[in-house]
């Protein structure tokens, strides 16, 4: 919720790009605790069919990916699903969404934080000897200091710590099956794509596909950071869109690896058991177990702050306008007035970059025209001149309004033009006035060449 420097009224637009952005949706995804603790769900219906009930799963999930990622194009918002709802619906469906996400989202960090503690405890007691029964507690408050100081302060660090989390934890199992597909490689086969192998062919490869849509909760979680994305439109829907084929994808090929790793015929037994991703790790890599149980570790951190992202801008987005008119047109200055904005940046944009440019020629033929001293006039410097004015103070009063023209409601706001433009403006609108003098002179010199006179011309005395 950061603002500038006169107050928190707003959210830091325009400030993190597509990775950040991507990595929202991914670690809320959490890959790697989804394959350790939540896609083995599916392995009592689908068997070792598993990895085609994921690739289902992708399919299906997919589809809710683009419809969401085509509604972010229109309506780019820190509501999220609930702008969403709201905007294309009618009111009550988002005050229905916002009820459910109520309910549900603020829960998610707390849930992973005895997630966290329940892990640790069962690797302590086992594997450490430390056999305290209340130490799962130390754990969770710490998990949860861990997600406030990255939470608290600035979007960028949640999100660039999301990024290099979110790709540890990817690394570390993707490297993991890849290893286990060299290791098996003379046993590989199409064979867990045969429904076949499921309980009760189809049906069992149906059930387990259903189970495996819960590993892909979160891809749109990068919907609610519309108003601190760069270029919302294009960047949340293609955060959407990448992050559910592309860990979609991630879960087909560590299911794939999955089954032959822990033996084909073996497979049900052993992905039915204590915690079977670690019990891979120790058989492929020994004490490389550490590493796994810290890619697991890494990914509830990693999901834990991207919930709090989500379920902070979305009550945000609920606080300065009701679930009951979600449907309603947005006052003219309000910040989730995303089209003016995104037209206003890029308009700004193309201004900025044609006021530097004729700025710079500019200066350079007037330069030149002073050192000539010649009398004669230069087009080429009055015709860069002439566009000169045109382009830059009629444009810029066409995008832009004096500060003391402005609204009361918007003064709290940042100026609509960037710091490093105004100089560039002010240089160009002095222009003009530049030009003036530099012809008083050359007509001065001009008249006093035509009278043979070195200096000042005389006073006229009638």
């Amino acid at each position: 919720m950061e603002g500038d420097a006169r107050g928190f009224d707003r959210l830091r637009e325009h400030s993190i790009g597509l990775p950040q952005v991507l990595f929202q949706s991914i670690t809320h995804m959490a890959p790697a605790a989804a394959v350790a603790y939540s896609i083995y769900i599916s392995v009592p219906d689908a068997k070792q069919a598993l990895p085609l009930s994921v690739l289902l799963a992708l399919v299906a999930c997919l589809c809710a990916a683009t419809a969401i990622g085509q509604l972010a194009k229109h309506y780019p918002s820190a509501g999220g699903l609930y702008t969403y709802a709201g905007k294309s619906l009618g009111p009550w469906a988002g005050f229905l969404v916002a009820f459910l996400f109520i309910g549900f989202q603020p829960l998610v960090a707390p849930f992973l934080y005895l997630e966290f503690g329940w892990a640790m405890h069962d690797v302590f007691n086992t594997s450490v000897g430390w056999h305290w029964s209340g130490q799962w507690v130390v754990w969770v408050l710490l998990m949860a200091a861990i997600v406030f100081l990255l939470t608290y302060r600035d979007i960028r660090l949640s999100t660039t710590a999301g990024v290099i989390l979110g790709a540890f934890e990817i690394g570390i199992f993707g490297a993991l099956a890849i290893w286990i597909l060299f290791s098996k490689s003379g046993d590989l086969n199409m064979q867990p794509f045969n429904p076949d192998h499921a309980q009760g062919g189809w049906s069992g490869v149906f059930k387990g596909m259903i189970f495996a849509i819960l590993a892909f909760i979160g891809f749109e979680a990068a919907a609610p950071l519309g108003e601190e994305a760069k270029n919302p439109r294009r960047t949340v829907p293609r955060a959407v869109i990448g992050s559910a084929v592309a860990i979609g994808l991630f879960y087909v090929l560590c299911a794939y690896s999955w089954v032959f790793g822990a033996g084909f015929d073996n497979f049900v037994a052993q992905a039915t058991g204590p915690d079977p991703w670690r019990n891979l790790g120790q058989v492929f890599w020994g004490t490389g177990w550490v590493i796994v149980f810290l890619a697991i570790c890494n990914s509830i951190a990693a999901n834990s702050n991207a919930a709090v992202n989500a379920a902070t801008r979305v009550f945000y987005s609920l606080s300065r306008k009701p679930p009951g008119t979600a449907g309603a047109r947005p006052h003219a200055s309000d910040v989730q007035d995303a089209e003016r904005r995104d037209h206003l940046d890029d308009d700004l944009r193309r201004r900025s970059l044609a006021a530097r440019r004729l700025e710079v020629e500019s200066r350079c033929w007037l330069r030149r025209d002073r050192n000539g001293g010649g009398a004669a006039r230069d087009p080429r410097l009055h015709a860069r001149v002439r566009r000169l004015h045109v382009a830059v103070p009629a444009g810029t009063a066409a995008g832009a309004q004096p500060a003391p023209a402005r609204r009361a409601a918007d003064r709290r706001h940042r100026a609509l033009l960037p710091a490093p433009l105004l100089p560039v403006l002010q240089a160009a609108a002095a222009l003009p006035v530049q030009v003036r003098e530099l012809d008083r002179d050359r007509v001065g010199r001009a008249r006093r060449r035509a009278h043979g006179v070195h200096g000042p011309l005389p006073a006229h005395t009638g």
